[in-house]
């Protein structure tokens, strides 16, 4: 991965935290480390999506 992709990756991420927090909410432990590994590349955003999904209860069965 590249530096400029992880900057897009750390830009996507802010402004949805930014998006959520005007709206008076914060992000879980579980949403913060899902969200290190997708900017770091480990997981893609379709797998950050599904695993807190898994891990909050949420996914569809």
């Amino acid at each position: 991965m590249t530096n400029q992709e992880k900057a897009l990756r750390l830009r996507r991420v802010n402004n949805a935290l930014g998006i959520a927090m005007v709206e008076g909410r914060r992000p879980s432990k579980t949403a913060t480390d899902i969200t290190k590994r997708y900017i770091n590349g480990e997981i893609s955003a379709e797998q950050m999506k599904r695993e807190y999904l898994k891990k909050s209860g949420l996914a569809l069965k």
